[in-house]
């Protein structure tokens, strides 16, 4: 998908997780709440638990969707992992948030503070260990993990904010007119959607380097590049997957990171692979703004101008020549 889709789609997402956490915590935990200051913090912790772990198994689902293509096989796990370590994010943070509430109910936020960086961070991790296990270079995945935490960062701070002022004008408001909607559901829905929206903004602005689908499978695509190898093909394991397209072979080419600095290489197919329409013969440095071909399928490299500066600075010409 598109990165505004994806930006819409983590805010829907958030959103969507954070009401059916809210429905959840009702069923468990009700709506009189408690008066003991331990049964308050051991509530708090539950309630964060479900929305930590509600969002980030929707959220990590949805963030594998966009760099995946769809695959189920790469959603599954991502959306595993962010149900439980969401979840642990959730239970520190609501922890974190009641204990500082017995001071002032404004320090709440803190610890949406706390869980939105750690949800930021659980959609992520599962990229960072396979590359660990695989022994492959994680500079990629700990710049998503970084962007996802600030995001996390931002979204909660805002989103607690929001539901804290939500609590205050609307619980006076809807207990006089006697109405069944609550507050806590609609600061809850507005809390996740600003989790979900700022995670989404922070990946994509400040994201390093991307491809965007030109033509051929599902054009219109941007693809993060968050990984030290990106493969290109129509097997199902490919990290941009180009399925049923013709001339395209089923592990067809590479984007290789080293640095700051990406490339491209073909995997010796016979139809081969082009950048600006000249077949490379070896591995070839990418420039932003170049178009890559393979079989009829045609994908547009981005890079930061902040990359683009690095790499040329690091082909000037010295003094010693």
């Amino acid at each position: 998908m598109s990165f505004r889709l994806y930006v819409y789609y983590m805010a829907l997402g958030g959103a969507w997780a954070a009401l059916v956490a809210w429905g959840v915590s009702w069923i468990v935990f009700g709506s009189a709440g408690q008066t003991d200051w331990w049964k308050l913090l051991l509530e708090a912790s539950g309630k964060g638990s479900l929305l930590g772990a509600f969002l980030g198994a929707l959220l990590g689902a949805l963030d594998a969707l966009s760099s995946s293509g769809g695959r189920v096989s790469a959603i599954a796990p991502r959306a595993g992992v962010g149900l439980l370590l969401g979840g642990l994010a959730g239970l520190v943070g609501g922890g974190i948030g009641q204990a500082l509430a017995f001071i002032t109910e404004y320090l709440r936020i803190v610890g949406w503070l706390v869980a939105g960086a750690l949800i930021g961070l659980a959609i992520s991790v599962w990229d960072l260990v396979m590359l660990l296990l695989a022994r492959q270079k994680t500079q990629g995945a700990l710049r998503k993990l970084r962007n996802g935490a600030l995001g996390g960062v931002v979204g909660g701070v805002l989103g607690g904010l929001a539901l804290l002022i939500i609590g205050q004008l609307l619980t006076p408001l809807l207990s006089r007119t006697q109405t069944p909607i609550s507050p806590a559901a609609i600061g809850w829905t507005i809390l996740g959607a600003l989790i979900g929206l700022a995670i989404g903004l922070a990946q994509v602005i400040l994201r390093d380097a991307w491809v965007i689908v030109e033509s051929g499978f599902r054009p219109g695509r941007d693809i993060l590049i968050s990984k030290p190898v990106v493969t290109i093909g129509r097997a199902e394991g490919c990290d941009i997957g180009l399925y049923g397209a013709k001339g395209v072979e089923k592990n067809h080419a590479r984007i290789l990171m080293d640095g700051a600095e990406y490339f491209i290489e073909d995997c010796q197919t016979p139809g081969g692979t082009f950048v600006n329409e000249k077949r490379i013969a070896e591995k070839q440095r990418l420039q932003s703004g170049d178009r890559i071909r393979v079989g009829e399928c045609v994908l547009l490299f981005r890079a930061r101008a902040r990359r683009r500066a690095v790499d040329s600075r690091s082909v000037a010409p010295t003094a010693l020549g």
